[in-house]
């Protein structure tokens, strides 16, 4: 059975993912901020013991990032599939071009693109042909969509994720023998959107619909949950 790891498994998506892909019988390491797993995950871990391994990987830590890379060798030896869901969304009220706040942009900065980048290099000596590198991006990286919404609001949030998509870019042309994408998982009800339109159930199944229908072709490509091809 394939091997996942997913960041930011603590809770919202990244919980949903792994609460599905155990119920799939596959092998999933999560990845977490805080040395101590969630009351979620703790649940998952004690009615899947053999399947299920939790490491913590904060990616606000380099050094904590490289320790990450050197547990997960010590517990698997090949990664099939890294979802880098991990990242923050700070968006403050009337946030707009004219007032935005350097802390906020570097904070999201490092976690969602540094951050991400980091994680994929410490996993990286697990990788082999075929791979799937999956970031979790947002349609607030997308730069028509932005300009077509009128939407001025989360630009800082907005700024990070398109850096993300340049990313996937890079990693695609990089990891030549992988198949990296960005997905845009839509606006999802959790903690760090409690507004959003779908279910975390909702989103991590066709999530990973998407991933299990993914090719070499698709490498680069800026996606939908229902596959499709968004603008950049």
């Amino acid at each position: 059975m394939p091997t996942y790891v997913v960041t930011g498994a603590a809770r919202g998506i990244g919980l949903g993912l792994v609460t599905q892909l155990l119920d799939a019988g596959q092998t999933v390491v999560a990845a977490i901020r805080s040395a101590t797993p969630s009351e979620g995950l703790s649940k998952l871990a004690s009615t899947h013991t053999s399947q299920l391994f939790i490491l913590q990987c904060d990616l606000a830590s380099a050094d904590s990032v490289k320790a990450f890379g050197q547990e997960l060798a010590k517990k698997i030896s090949s990664v099939d599939v890294l979802i880098n869901n991990a990242g923050i969304c700070t968006i403050p009220e009337d946030e707009t071009p004219s007032n935005l706040q350097p802390r906020i942009i570097t904070e999201q900065f490092n976690i969602n693109v540094i951050g991400t980048l980091l994680v994929t290099d410490a996993v990286e000596p697990l990788f082999h042909a075929g791979t799937k590198i999956i970031n979790i991006s947002s349609f607030m990286a997308s730069m028509e969509t932005v300009l077509s919404m009128a939407m001025e609001n989360g630009t800082s949030y907005g700024i990070s994720k398109a850096a993300l998509n340049m990313l996937t870019v890079n990693q695609a042309l990089h990891y030549t023998e992988c198949i990296v994408v960005a997905i845009d998982p839509g606006t999802v009800a959790t903690d760090m959107n409690p507004e959003g339109e779908s279910t975390v159930a909702d989103c991590a199944a066709k999530m990973l619909a998407v991933e299990s229908r993914l090719k070499i072709e698709d490498t680069g490509s800026f996606l939908s949950l229902e596959g499709t091809k968004r603008p950049w």
